[in-house]
């Protein structure tokens, strides 16, 4: 009965408090006792303590049951008392894991231990949330990106088995397939690399690198595209720049940034690629002279799968997952991607990196 009891918080904390009450209640008549030794003295004087003694652990002895019980009640007020808010949050936590993420414990206003661990708590709860709302928006959109391309090519092979065809229709069609498959080929090995990325399961061999001359190699990379588009594709880049990362995925990064400024750039515009070291960083900016885009799409950019206008996107090619693939890669790397933009004037994506030196570890 009494493991059973103090099996619980409360049990434990009311046997404490009866406890230490009935110690500090020997204690005292220990002094009492003491005392009364001290003040009196002589065989008349040891006559009354013996018989104040006797009358006084007579006393006791009656009081201590009724001491302990107030004190076990006492105890078991207090216990209840201090464990009413730690009760809320379990009855929250069970809710919780009923599949109420919006249910929150709430600030009851106090500073205390309890008022802190209910703040976390909501706080955890908030992080949650959030991430399960984003995990759903993402798979929501993972199926209707991957269902339009599904349905286009359902569509083309149900009206190529309708009647017969000619060789050139059959090959238009095919033709025609061969562009969704690429977009759906192109948007798993998107959402492949992103998934695998986040969880940091991609090879990550950092090390320190000539930062000039990666981004000299990857605009001249892009330069046939830009010029296939009658775009100027500009370049100012301080030579030496020194930064430690993973060459593949810096790469990929600036190839995303300049792929989408290329895209959306009308003819005869200019995408310029410029770095420098300043103030300790160095800051690479890719801008362009676009349409740019609206501030309140900008907080959003960064998103899987979100798009400022979505038809121009998939017309362009792109699979909605290039600047979330570009904000990780530089999240990774410690530094930070700002972007700014405005409309009909162009959008520069600015990113800043930590200076390597010989001595980076």
């Amino acid at each position: 009965m009494l493991g059973l009891w103090t099996a619980s918080l409360r049990g434990r904390l009311t046997a404490w408090y009866t406890l230490l009450l009935g110690v500090s209640l020997l204690l005292f008549s220990g002094y009492l006792h003491l005392r009364l030794e001290d003040a009196l003295t002589g065989k008349v004087a040891s006559s009354i303590l013996e018989t104040v003694s006797d009358e006084l652990l007579k006393e006791m002895l009656m009081s201590v049951p009724v001491v302990l019980i107030a004190a076990a009640l006492g105890g078991l007020f207090l216990a209840n008392r201090a464990l009413k808010p730690i009760a809320h949050i379990t009855r929250t936590a069970q809710e919780i894991g009923a599949g109420e993420l919006s249910r929150r414990i709430g600030d009851r206003g106090t500073t205390d231990e309890v008022g802190r661990l209910a703040r976390m708590f909501d706080q955890m709860l908030d992080r949650l949330q959030d991430a399960f709302e984003r995990e759903k928006r993402f798979t929501a959109d993972a199926s209707h990106e991957l269902r339009t391309p599904l349905t286009a090519i359902k569509g083309r092979i149900g009206m190529i088995l309708s009647q017969p065809r000619t060789q050139a229709q059959y090959e238009s069609t095919l033709s025609q397939l061969d562009v969704q498959v690429d977009r759906m080929i192109r948007l798993t090995n998107d959402l492949l690399f992103l998934s695998r990325l986040e969880q940091q399961r991609l090879p990550w061999n950092p090390v320190i690198l000539d930062l000039s001359n990666l981004l000299e190699a990857t605009a001249e990379q892009m330069r046939p595209l830009a010029e296939e588009r009658q775009i100027r594709l500009l370049e100012n880049i301080k030579p030496g720049l020194s930064v430690q990362g993973d060459p593949d995925h810096l790469i990929r990064l600036f190839l995303n940034l300049l792929d989408n400024a290329i895209k959306y750039t009308p003819v005869d515009g200019q995408v310029n690629i410029k770095a420098v070291q300043q103030d300790g960083a160095v800051w690479v900016t890719v801008s362009d002279t676009g349409t740019g885009i609206a501030p309140e799409h900008l907080p959003h950019l960064f998103e899987r799968f979100y798009r400022v206008e979505a038809a121009r996107s998939r017309k362009a090619g792109g699979t909605g997952l290039g600047l979330a693939i570009a904000h990780e890669i530089v999240r990774l790397h410690g530094g930070t991607l700002i972007v700014q933009s405005t409309i009909h004037q162009g959008t520069s994506f600015s990113l800043c990196f930590a200076v390597a030196s010989p001595n980076t570890p």
